[in-house]
């Protein structure tokens, strides 16, 4: 019955998002005085692939004191996690676009100098904002006050749902959008 955050972490820079999400729950009431469960779901391979920012992760975790938290979630699967989510936060990753799909809300936690600066080596340069931003389907966070700001004033949740509707339309006519692009694209050479 009580609300879930539902943190997910990456491998790059993971233990500082997670460190600034901690603190803000550590010292500020987040969700208007109500007990909710805080469960951290990092990358399948960070504890293999970068065992130091794995370890790193481990003790941000040793010093959160602000809800129930939730260290051992194997038992359910990401997606899982993520429908019965109350907030998603993550950096650029992927499940963000499954919080969107189920219309949960969720923040982006793209610090210049930590997460968004993994998510432009990612692309390559190729791309400056992250398409879950650029699309409004997540709010981005570039710093602590906007986080605070984010967590204690949820009246961006409405507008982000729209934007998630608008952005994944779920009519079962996706593949035959993705047929006209295609053909239009070729200008029906096919």
């Amino acid at each position: 019955k009580k609300p879930i955050i539902l943190f997910l972490g990456e491998r790059e820079e993971t233990a500082h998002a997670l460190a600034e999400l901690v603190a803000v729950m550590n010292d500020f009431d987040v969700l208007d005085g109500s007990e909710y469960y805080f469960v951290p779901r990092f990358h399948p391979c960070m504890k293999d692939d970068v065992p130091l920012e794995f370890a790193l992760c481990e003790e941000v975790l040793s010093g959160f004191k602000g809800g129930v938290l939730v260290r051992d979630s194997s038992v359910c699967t990401t997606t899982e996690l993520i429908a019965s989510a109350s907030l998603v936060v993550s950096m650029c990753s992927t499940t963000l676009a499954e919080a969107s799909i189920l219309r949960k809300p969720n923040i982006s936690l793209l610090y210049p100098d930590h997460g968004q600066k993994v998510f432009l080596r990612y692309t390559n340069g190729v791309m400056d904002e992250s398409p879950f931003v650029s699309t409004r389907c997540s709010v981005k966070a570039e710093n602590r006050e906007q986080l605070i700001r984010l967590l204690k004033d949820k009246s961006w949740f409405e507008s982000q749902v729209l934007s998630q509707e608008k952005t994944f339309v779920l009519d079962s006519q996706n593949t035959l959008r993705a047929a006209g692009v295609v053909m239009r694209t070729m200008d029906g050479r096919i």
